[in-house]
Parts: C-alpha cells; sequence; structure tokens
C-alpha cells in the first residue's frame, strides 16, 4: 500500500520537522517517496539517535493514523542510518528533495541493498 501520498506526505513532513525539534534534534530536510521517509537531522552529542526515531516513528504513526483515519497504518519495524560530515549535507539535502523522481528509476528496496552492500552491510530487508 502505498500510504505516502503526496498529499499526505505534504502534512506529514512539516510534522516530523515540528517533531524532530521537540525531540531536540535539528531538521535539515525531510523527504521521500509514497513507501518512505528520509530525515536529515543533527543531534547533539548527548542525544542517542535510537531515542529519537523511536519517538519519531511512535509519534509520527499515532498522528499519521488519528489524521488520515488509517487505522492500518504503521512504519516498519527497523531503520537505517548514515552519518555525513558537513561538505556532504548539501548533497543529501538535494538527494532528499529529489526523491520521487529518484525513484522512478530504481525503487526503494533495490537502493538500501545497494547503499548496504557499498558499505560492506549485510542488507536484509526484513530488518528495514
Amino acid at each position: 500500500i502505498a500510504w505516502l501520498t503526496p498529499e499526505r506526505r505534504a502534512r506529514l513532513h512539516p510534522w516530523l520537522g515540528g517533531a524532530a525539534k521537540r525531540a531536540l534534534a535539528v531538521p535539515l530536510a525531510i523527504g521521500g517517496s509514497d513507501d518512505h521517509v528520509h530525515i536529515l537531522i543533527g543531534l547533539w552529542p548527548r542525544l542517542q539517535l535510537s531515542a529519537v526515531v523511536q519517538d519519531l516513528k511512535m509519534h509520527s504513526s499515532i498522528w499519521f493514523r488519528e489524521t488520515f483515519h488509517l487505522r492500518g497504518f504503521a512504519w516498519q519495524k527497523g531503520y537505517a542510518y548514515f552519518s555525513v560530515s558537513a561538505s556532504r549535507i548539501t548533497a543529501v539535502r538535494r538527494y532528499i528533495d529529489n526523491q520521487e523522481e529518484h525513484h522512478r528509476s530504481i525503487d526503494f528496496a533495490a537502493e538500501m541493498r545497494s547503499l548496504f552492500s557499498a558499505h560492506g552491510l549485510d542488507a536484509n530487508p526484513r530488518d528495514w
């Protein structure tokens, strides 16, 4: 099911930015396509990424179900994260902003397998 229609993303992405701020993270870019979201955030050293992600996923799934009256919606259990050097932030923002066009040529699962493989990691779709 493509839960994240353009209309829903138009409301979800700003909401996620506010939620990231409430979690004391610094939202730098939020985007995605019909089946996933990318969030580029800055984290203070005292914050645990896993706690921020758990907070964002939990609260956004509740908000999404209530806002769009979609009882069956839930994020997948896993997630992937990558650190980004300051010199690459502009390129990553561009990548996030271009998700719809980008995923016309490669689907999300294939891209994840490619990213994991490029970094020498095992890519098991059940984990994300």
